[in-house]
């Protein structure tokens, strides 16, 4: 799975709660080269899921997900529970991926960490016994089904509570093929040891010797990696060739079969390893190994075994009815004839196959030798079949009586019987049971060649001499095997093919064409280094000397040399001639550029004095751009670069074409001129040039040069400062900005919160009458006495009810049920409304733009009368009558009048400032929403004469509200009407303006 554990790229790492398509990452079960694994949940299903993502490389090759698909249906027809299957491959953000059913527990570096003593680093020799023979049993099981690992690590392999075993990336490497991983190997970096860490096994640290030489692994690299994770577990420590320490003397009272099996498992040559997981098997078993590690099918006598795992070892019947009998010797005698059984079933290609190195008393030592080449070997009675390349066989074996076939290169089949005893040193040698095989063999070459061939034992065998039609008169009858072919005939060239194989069964016609011999030609050219075709063949580069030449006839010799002018010669040759073929000076390839080369934001005048200050870089070369070295430019593709000191380089791609002129065109632009922006400290600026915003990040602006441009610079709280420059390329200048704080507000004239933009009127001071008179239709008590309101000082009132994008911007909330950025905010309480006011005094304050003696606030319900009056003394500040034309409410005033405008199509707020404002230039006082004031709410009004910035104090616990609201009448909009509210009450219809008034 994760290859050669490297340096990872970070950023391609997915860390928890990261969202990766449809599903949110939950944590990290293993990082690798390849791929990692997480453990994932479907953002709206809930469900989790196992994930691997693999490296990025694997995205430009688009056939990888089909050999992916293929993995996945090999791995669901293998039915080991350790395998998590793969239920879909698929592509997610650019991502090869593949989801796997559930992986349990903890990675094996998790458990030994947990579970190895601190002291020593060692994991409990029954817990080590357990996990390598599961890790065997498993591996022996997918490499009978063509599914090797290649790749185990201590991160790959997951052991969950019950102790059962899971194993990630089976199959991962074969599927990804050697160009791709090789590919990810090369962008990564993987370092060269991996000894710093002792409580995890990488892949490096398990990776066999042939492994890291690149010679292509088998399945023996999976018993290496096996046995290099067992002696880490059993030793606390990784084991190094150079410096091997048996087990047992790490590890106190350790049985010594521990030793056999370390030295077996982690041999250098791999053709001295366990031939297969199921031999290793055998050498962990066959030693003091309790019946507690062997898998569950045979930790019990009674328990019957199912028929999955029976298949999955290939268990006899005789041996199966052994391990079900009783008596424990037996078990054990049982099960070695069980894995002898095992060796005998697996095929092997070495050159010499040996089953164990110790084994059973019970069996004998079976020592073969065929003197034949390529020799295959098959015992009836046990179905095993294995193969030698030399003929040598070592073998293990249940005494008895067995037939074996033997089947080699070049002889018939031969069966004969085989008595095995108890003699543990048995030797047979059957090569005179061997017969040799007769094949036809002709050759086809020229007339009057001779034909010999020689055996791999030095003897020669005379075909004869090729007649007119150049084969042999009659088909020789030849030995099957592999012989030395020569063919040979005087005035050409000897013909010698080595190891050429005659099979069995088969009628070969072998084409050997014959070369005359040929004189000898010599080659030059000036320079030296062309290439030499000869019959559009390339022999070499010059100076050169041919010596295979046919003779007597024509031969085309050309040279070709890049950059310069193909020339060619015609020439015959006869036997025994010596020719000098001199090419002389090759003639370059050249053609002439023109350049033309414009100057934009440029005084045309000044563009001749240019033109001498230009450099082109071309072919390696500077040149000034009148330079005659311009008309012979070698042919090819060429970058041009011009460059000038006040102007950015320009660089194209030109074709220069022998013996033509090419033209190229190039603008060059003015270079920038550099702008030093000079802050106060602790003061940071937003920049615009020509009304885009500039990266100050480097405290220097480069500006366009030779052009009028506006600099203009912005500072939270201070006023926007603006410059004009037209600099010259390469000029640098300075500005000290010496930043305006934004004032506050003049007496007497509009304001315009910054950043906020809240507008506020100026209201000056008055003395009014407050209350309606008596004969005012629609009149209620609670509007009168009349009562004389002085405004001594003037104070500023917001044009609009707030809106809910400015009270989103202090408060961070949407309240309103009518939402709309422009709507006024509705749905708050008195607290909310005053706490707004809290906020933006505070931030005002800090601004330094409060008026002494002023704050924002909610007006008290004298100074909301008078705002929102605008100077009047009728009903509303508009006059007498009022339809729905003149505000967001009902009906008509007085209720008598007949209008066509009583009715309104309206539901819900309106924009602010979308009826026409009253005399101070303030919008939406009669309807929309009513607004909050400061006051207290009281039936009556209090008479007399008022200061109107005062707060009568009043024990009522409701609060004034004023305006009316967008589902009332229009009586109820009126200016004089008053209504008291609960503070805590929060409704659809309810909202607020701000004042800039004197505090209270």
């Amino acid at each position: 799975m994760g290859g050669i554990d490297a340096q990872s790229d970070s950023a391609d790492q997915l860390r928890p709660d990261d969202i990766f398509g449809d599903y949110r990452v939950l944590r990290s079960l293993c990082y690798g080269l390849i791929l990692n694994y997480y453990q994932m949940q479907h953002s709206r299903e809930g469900h989790e899921v196992t994930v691997g993502v693999f490296h990025r490389r694997t995205e430009a090759d688009p056939a990888f997900i089909e050999r992916l698909q293929l993995l996945q249906d090999q791995l669901s027809r293998c039915e080991r529970g350790e395998i998590p299957k793969i239920t879909e491959c698929s592509v997610v953000e650019h991502r090869h991926c593949i989801f796997l059913e559930e992986v349990r527990g903890e990675s094996l570096s998790q458990y030994y960490k947990r579970c190895h003593d601190p002291e020593s680093g060692q994991l409990d020799s029954s817990l080590v016994a357990r996990i390598t023979h599961k890790l065997l049993v498993l591996l022996a099981c997918t490499h009978t089904q063509d599914l090797d690992h290649c790749d185990l690590s201590s991160d790959s392999i997951f052991v969950a509570e019950d102790g059962e075993l899971q194993v990630l990336g089976l199959g991962i490497k074969s599927a990804l093929g050697v160009d791709l991983f090789e590919s990810i190997v090369s962008a990564s970096v993987s370092p060269l040891e991996s000894r710093s860490d002792d409580a995890r096994m990488s892949s490096f640290d398990v990776m066999s010797p042939e492994y890291k030489m690149g010679i292509p692994e088998d399945h023996r690299v999976d018993i290496y990696a096996v046995g290099t994770l067992g002696y880490w577990m059993l030793c606390g420590k990784k084991s190094e060739h150079s410096s091997y320490v048996p087990a047992t003397r790490i590890v106190a009272d350790l049985p010594e079969f521990w030793d056999a099996f370390f030295q077996k498992s982690l041999e250098r040559d791999r053709n001295d390893r366990y031939p297969s997981c199921k031999v290793a098997l055998q050498g962990l078993i066959g030693g003091s190994v309790t019946v507690s590690v062997l898998p569950p099918e045979t930790e019990s006598e009674s328990k019957p075994v199912a028929r999955g795992r029976l298949s999955d070892f290939s268990l006899s019947n005789r041996a199966f009815r052994l391990i079900l009998i009783g008596l424990v010797a037996l078990v054990f005698a049982g099960l070695g004839a069980y894995f002898v059984k095992v060796t005998f079933m697996e095929s092997v290609d070495l050159p010499q196959v040996r089953a164990i190195e110790a084994g059973s008393e019970r069996m004998a030592n079976l020592r073969l030798q065929v003197r034949a080449k390529q020799v295959q070997l098959y015992f009836f009675e046990i179905d095993a079949r294995f193969r030698s390349d030399d003929g040598r066989f070592d073998l293990f074996i249940l005494p008895g009586e067995y037939r074996a076939r033997i089947r080699a290169l070049g002889y018939q089949d031969s069966v004969v019987p085989l008595t095995i005893s108890k003699d543990r040193d048995e030797v047979y040698d059957l090569d005179l049971a061997l017969k040799p095989v007769l094949v036809n063999f002709n050759v086809s070459s020229e007339p009057g060649a001779t034909v010999l061939l020689i055996n791999e034992s030095g003897e020669r065998v005379e075909l004869g001499a090729l007649n007119a039609d150049g084969t042999l008169s009659e088909s020789s009858q030849v030995d099957a095997g592999i012989y030395t072919v020569i063919v040979q005939k005087s005035d050409y060239e000897t013909q010698r093919i080595e190891a050429h194989q005659i099979l069995v069964q088969s009628d070969e016609r072998l084409e050997v064409p014959l070369h005359p011999l040929a004189a000898e030609v010599a080659v030059r050219t000036n320079p030296e280094g062309a290439r030499v075709y000869v019959d559009g063949v390339e022999f070499g580069r010059s100076p050169i000397r041919l010596d295979s030449l046919s003779l007597g006839i024509s031969h085309d010799i050309r040279v070709e040399l890049e950059g310069y002018r193909t020339v060619g010669y015609r020439l015959e040759l006869n036997a025994g001639e010596n020719q000098i073929i001199d090419f002389g000076e090759l003639v370059p390839q050249v053609g002439a550029v023109r350049l033309e080369v414009s100057f934009e934001r440029t005084d045309p005048r000044q563009v001749p004095q240019l033109k001498k200050e230009l450099i082109v870089e071309i072919a390696g070369r500077q040149l000034s751009f009148d330079s005659p070295e311009l008309a012979a430019i070698p042919q090819g593709i060429h970058s041009v670069r011009i460059m000038h000191p006040s102007y950015q380089s320009s660089t194209v791609q030109l074709q220069v074409k022998d013996g033509q002129q090419s033209s190229v065109a190039l603008s060059l632009i003015p270079r920038p001129a550099q702008l030093d922006l000079i802050l106060p400290d602790g003061l940071t600026a937003m920049i615009l040039v020509d009304g885009k915003l500039a990266d100050l990040s480097a405290g220097r602006l480069a500006l366009p040069s030779n052009q009028p441009i506006s600099l203009e610079v912005r500072i939270h709280d201070y006023l926007t400062m603006v410059r004009s420059f037209n600099l010259e390329p390469n000029e640098q200048v300075n500005w000290e900005v010496e930043p305006i704080p934004i004032p506050s507000p003049d007496v007497g004239k509009p304001w315009v919160v910054p950043y906020l933009g809240m507008e506020f009127a100026w209201v000056p001071p008055a003395v009014l009458n407050v209350g309606s008179e008596l004969e005012e239709s629609g009149r209620l008590s609670n509007e009168g006495p009349l009562t004389k309101v002085t405004f001594s000082r003037g104070f500023w009132a917001a044009a609009y009810e707030v809106t809910q994008a400015q009270y989103m911007q202090l408060m961070s909330a949407a309240p309103s049920q009518f939402k709309a950025d422009n709507k006024p905010v509705e749905s708050v309480a008195w607290a909310d409304a005053n706490e707004y006011c809290r906020i933006l005094n505070e931030r005002e304050a800090q601004a330094n733009r409060l008026p002494v003696g002023y704050a924002y606030r909610l007006p008290t319900e004298f100074e909301w009368e008078y705002l929102a009056r605008g100077g009047s003394d009728t009903p509303f500040s508009f006059g007498q009558n009022a339809d729905t034309r003149n505000g967001n409410f009902l009906g008509v005033y007085p209720r008598e009048r007949d209008s066509e405008f009583s009715r309104s199509d309206l539901y819900g707020t309106t924009a602010v400032g979308t009826f026409t404002p009253n005399a101070f230039g303030l919008y939406d006082v009669h309807g929309n929403v009513q607004e909050w004031t400061l006051s207290r709410y009281n039936a009556r009004l209090p008479g007399g004469n008022v200061e109107g910035a005062a707060l009568i104090q009043q024990a009522g616990a409701s609060i004034t509200v004023r305006g009316g609201t967008w589902q009332q009448n229009a009586v109820q909009a009126r200016s004089a009407v008053r209504e008291g509210l609960r503070p805590e009450l929060k409704n659809s219809e309810t909202g607020f303006r701000v004042v800039l008034a004197p505090q209270l």
